[in-house]
């Protein structure tokens, strides 16, 4: 029997590709979505794959742009499989946008054709053909070649690479550059922005290639940086940083409650010094022995003088006396009124349970009646029996039960 092997072509507009499993590769994604596009051929379909497979690195294991990465999650809210497809989308569009803009860039230096800056590394972003800025001080052409030559062995990006220039470029490419992107509306993409604010100015793009040198020389660093900003860390630095939140909250709760403590236990201690330090005063002023009256002398000037010193010193004395004398006043007055408050919270206390006692006996002795009267009921209702039974045994040896029954019933 004979084997039909016509091969079917995929169709992507097919119901079928609505059932395909959610959990299929990142790599299937990537070549689904490239099948969904329309057919190139040549250099354009070189370009092209060479893209998408830049892009399913990035989402297998490498570094995703984790601003993109974001907004395509957001926008998919929450479906991975939909965000994947959204970040391949928009990734894409920003490649085609640097490459673009890198082809331009060489064709206005001279330095290579404009065709050749397809022939980009994917993996470090920059020129074929590197320019120098020969105006450059030789520690800074020295870094810069350092962060060319790390670029290249590391295969990161920079944002050397998201305008398409190489690290060891000069600030006037730099600068045309920018003004290149700019005029052509280019530069609203996020990583633009960045780059364009990082390299712009000499000064920032000497730190800026500091700090990205010394971050590829430590290896590590980079390790936690791809963990922290891969979707599959999304959830564990979530993790961490909600039990960091919570440590934090518990110790300010813990510290603002010892702090009220403390405060208090400060006050009344103060409180208790300051009502300490008065008593003594009153007590040494009360315990010193009176001045002695001068004796007064037929001088008219002279006793004048003497009874001003004697107001003024009396008038001095007077006052710390008098707000003393006030303080102590007003303080026996709380402490009566505090003991008369706490008698009649006594009182009323005592007389509640009095009350209480009344009543309860009031019942103790209702109910010890009812009781009584019901014994007594029940006894007297006995005796009545006791009393019918008897009689109607004497008399039914007499007569009949009817005759017997008529005269004992009123026994009963």
């Amino acid at each position: 029997m004979a084997i039909d092997a016509t091969i079917i072509r995929p169709q992507p507009n097919r119901k079928r590709c609505k059932r395909r499993s959610r959990n299929r590769s990142v790599i299937g994604v990537a070549a689904d979505f490239r099948m969904a596009g329309k057919p190139q051929k040549g250099a354009r379909s070189m370009d092209q794959r060479r893209r998408m497979e830049r892009i399913a690195r990035e989402l297998s294991g490498d570094e995703p742009k984790p601003e993109l990465w974001q907004q395509a999650l957001k926008a998919a809210a929450g479906d991975r499989d939909k965000a994947k497809v959204l970040y391949i989308r928009a990734r894409q569009e920003q490649i085609v946008a640097s490459e673009r803009a890198q082809e331009m860039a060489s064709a206005l230096q001279g330095d290579i054709e404009p065709d050749a800056g397809k022939s980009t590394s994917a993996g470090s972003g920059t020129a074929s053909k590197p320019t120098h800025d020969d105006n450059a001080a030789p520690a800074v052409r020295t870094l810069r070649g350092e962060l060319a030559d790390l670029l290249t062995a590391t295969g990161k990006g920079s944002f050397y690479s998201a305008l398409g220039l190489s690290p060891t470029c000069g600030d006037g490419e730099i600068a045309r550059a920018v003004t290149r992107l700019r005029a052509l509306g280019d530069d609203r993409a996020a990583e633009i922005r960045y780059a364009i604010d990082a390299l712009g100015d000499p000064n920032t793009r000497a730190d800026y290639d500091r700090r990205l040198r010394d971050r590829l020389l430590a290896g590590p660093s980079d390790t936690v940086r791809t963990d922290r900003t891969s979707p599959a860390a999304d959830s564990r630095s979530g993790g961490r940083r909600s039990r960091l939140y919570a440590g934090i909250a518990v110790a300010v709760a813990i510290v603002a409650t010892a702090t009220v403590f403390h405060q208090r236990g400060l006050q009344h201690a103060a409180e208790a010094h300051e009502r300490q330090a008065i008593y003594e005063l009153v007590n040494s002023r009360t315990a010193r022995p009176e001045p002695a009256a001068p004796i007064e002398t037929s001088s008219a000037p002279a006793h004048d003088r003497d009874r001003t010193v004697r107001i003024d010193e009396a008038m001095q004395a007077s006052q710390p006396e008098d707000y003393l004398t006030r303080m102590l006043r007003q303080q026996k007055e709380r402490d009566e009124y505090q003991a008369r408050q706490r008698a009649e919270r006594q009182a009323k206390a005592e007389a509640r349970r009095d009350s209480l006692a009344a009543r309860r006996a009031t019942e103790a002795g209702r109910a010890a009646e009812s009781r009584r009267m019901a014994d007594s009921a029940m006894a007297a209702r006995a005796d009545r029996e006791r009393r019918y039974w008897r009689c109607m045994n004497r008399t039914l040896d007499q007569a009949d039960a009817a005759g017997a029954k008529a005269s004992c019933d009123s026994l009963r």
